[in-house]
Order: C-alpha cells, then structure tokens, then sequence
C-alpha cells in the first residue's frame, strides 16, 4: 500500500497544471540571480527508490520561480501497465513540478536530498534552460527508458553536454576504476532476495565494464561526477558546482539483512533434497512426487527468465546463460512424470538436463555471465534430481521388458 501511495504522489505532484508557476514555465526568462541546481535523492528502503533518483532544478528569487524537471514519470493509467513495463515498452517522460512538493516527499520517504549549485554564465544557464523548455514540449517530452543508457541521470548528464559541449570536462581519475554494471549495482540491494532476483534475470550485459560515461546512469553517481566536474568561464575551468548542500537529512539506522537468505534457504532445500536422495538409495525406491515439484517449479522460473529473455524489450534480459539450467521444458516434463509409466525418452531429456548443469557448474568462472552464488546449490540439486530420475526411468524400462 506504501508503494501505491508513494507512486501515486509522485504521480500526482508532477502533473502539468498543478502549480500557477508552472503554468509559464515555457515562456518565463530567467533573470540574473537565477540558479540551477542538480538534485540528488538517495536510495531510500522500499523496493522502487533501491537505486535513488535525479532531478535538476530551477530556481529564479526575482520571478519567484522554482520548479523542478524530472524525467522519472510513467503514466500508471497506461494500457496494459503491467505488461508494457515488463516487456521494456512502457514510455516515461519529462515533467515538472514545485520544488517544495519534492521536500515534503523526501521527508516523508526519510531519504536524503543534496543540492549541487551549479557555476554556470548567464549565457550557460540560459543554454540549459532553453533545453528543458524544448525537452518539456508536448511533442519531446516522452522517451523510451532504458535502465543503463536512458533513465532520469542519464537525461540530465547528456542534457549537460548537449548544452555546453566542450566547455564542460570530467576528472579522468574518476571513477578511480572500471567495473561491471552487475558489481555496481549490488551495493544497492537492501533485500538478498531482490539482489538474488536481479542477477538471475540479467544477462551477461550487466557484466560489460561500464565506460566513464555510462558511469553516471545512477543518480549518486552522477552527483560525484559533477563534483570532480569542470566548467569553462571566460576561458578559465572553474568547479562545476559552486555549492553543495544536504536539503534533507535522512534519520535512518543501518540495516542488518535477516536470516532468511536465499543461500541459506536454497543451501537447506539441497540438504533435504540430498538426504531424500540417500533414502531412496538404501531403500531401493523412487520419490517420484518429489522430482515433479522440484522441476515444476524450477521450470517455473525458467519460463520466466525465457519471457523476460524473449518477449521484453530490455537489453539486460537477454542471452541469459541461466535458462540452460532453468530449463522451461522441466515444468512439462514434470507434468510428463506424473503417469504410472512415464515415456521412455524422459530418461535421455533428464541425461542432456544433467550434462548441461555439469557443464555450467564446470565453467563458472569461464562463462561470459557471472552466475549467482545461491543459486548453486539449486543446480547440484538440478544435477542430483536429473540424475535419479534417469537411473529410475532407465531401472522401471528393464524391468518392463523381463
């Protein structure tokens, strides 16, 4: 319910018409004590706010003027809502709203805001400016997000250059390294179960090593790169931001992630699973419901890696190397099981579903996607399982032809 709210006020603090000021923001002038500003609100603890946002702001003393532009706006009345966003083809958009709007937010999510004053020449501020009036038209201001390369930081950062090209440069020295999208991005899981979720739907683009520029598709990110930045003023490079300050502070204390971990759970789903297996051993039997749930559901996850893989438009889905083991096949194979007498080719598919998992395990360290760490244990169990189904399939066809 906290989600729907927050979503919802979003939503609703920056819809067009709802502030008198906004009403002019396409024809106003700035006049010479205004200022732009870059702000950055941190991650907060719920699900949406795990990797923070970007916003820039306009602030004008003399017109009174002081509203913010942001780019992280979706319409949740959208057709297909749900579906659209999946799929990676769900529109998002430039809208503005009041400032102080933006304040009682933050407050209420208890997330912190910091507010970088850039240096800018009236000639720099009005080059902006002209760009968010054009950004903000009917007709510009929707655009197709793209987690890594098209998102609310990305927008401003490249709203930046297109402003002031080569009068703005960035410290070579940061970031001090290159990383994948995939390391940058597990600081910011909160929850070991979303982190765990992410990693097995990304592909092996999110283990690309991330350019300096694409560095900045986070919102800390690219309020750290604006504090190495520079700007070019009257043929001096100056600092990029004039001030820095914390507009909110956030009241929270460190969270310790529980014990309810998927290594822990899926290392203990092995342990059972294993012992099970020991069982049937000495007694000389098959469990088969056992094998029916277990690759029902590991078949269950695998057609949603496959849909995310297929059916969406996001780049980070795709050539996912985790489907190989996930096989979308194990959920009608499992179905398959349930006869008193199974088809005899079952055997062979458990054999090649096996083999395969042996392989992934064998290459881990090789393969052009890094693999999640809980989920081996859920493979040795795909390993163990494929192989008892086998050697039961193959012991009840010997039997049958006695």
């Amino acid at each position: 319910m906290r989600f729907i709210f927050s979503c919802f006020l979003l939503l609703v603090t920056s819809l067009p018409g709802m502030a008198p000021s906004q009403l002019s923001a396409q024809s106003l002038n700035l006049s010479s004590e205004a200022q732009i500003s870059l702000i950055t609100g941190t991650p907060g603890p719920e699900l949406y706010a795990i990797f923070g946002h970007s916003a820039l702001r306009v602030y004008d003393p003399v017109t009174r003027f002081d509203i913010l532009y942001n780019w992280g706006i979706f319409n949740f009345n959208t057709p297909n809502f749900i579906l659209k966003y999946a799929q990676g083809t769900l529109d998002y958009e430039l809208s503005i709203s009041d400032y102080t709007r933006l304040k009682a937010y933050y407050l209420r999510e208890n997330r912190t805001i910091y507010e970088q004053v850039l240096n800018l020449t009236a000639e720099q501020k009005e080059a902006l400016f002209a760009l968010l009036k054009e950004n903000y038209k009917e007709e510009n201001r929707y655009y197709r997000y793209d987690f890594y390369y098209d998102n609310c930081s990305t927008r401003i950062r490249d709203g930046f250059k297109s402003s002031w090209g080569d009068d703005l440069k960035y410290d070579e020295n940061y970031p001090p390294k290159r990383e994948s999208f995939r390391n940058i991005l597990n600081p910011y899981y909160t929850y070991p179960w979303v982190g765990f979720g992410l990693n097995l739907v990304y592909g092996p683009s999110t283990d690309q090593k991330v350019d300096d520029s694409t560095y900045m598709f986070l919102p800390v990110h690219l309020m750290e790169a604006m504090d190495h930045a520079q700007i070019k003023k009257e043929g001096r490079w100056e600092p990029l931001v004039a001030q820095k300050t914390t507009i909110v502070e956030a009241m929270v204390s460190p969270k310790k992630p529980g014990w309810f971990t998927p290594m822990l759970v899926f290392w203990s789903i092995f342990a059972i699973i294993l012992g099970l297996s020991v069982y049937e051993l000495r007694q000389v039997t098959w469990l088969k419901a056992l094998d029916i749930i277990f690759f029902f559901f590991i078949g269950l996850a695998g057609l949603v890696v496959a849909f995310l893989w297929f059916l969406s438009n996001h780049v980070i889905l795709d050539n996912n190397w985790n489907v190989l083991w996930l096989l979308p096949t194990h959920t009608l194979a499992a179905w398959l099981l349930i006869p008193r007498n199974p088809m005899s080719w079952l055997k062979t598919y458990f054999l090649i579903s096996m083999g395969i998992t042996i392989l992934l395990v064998l290459d881990w360290f090789f393969l052009p996607q890094t693999l999640v760490a809980a989920s081996l244990p859920l493979m040795l169990a795909v390993i163990l399982r494929s192989w008892r189904v086998h050697i039961a399939l193959k012991r009840k066809e010997l039997a049958q032809a006695r």
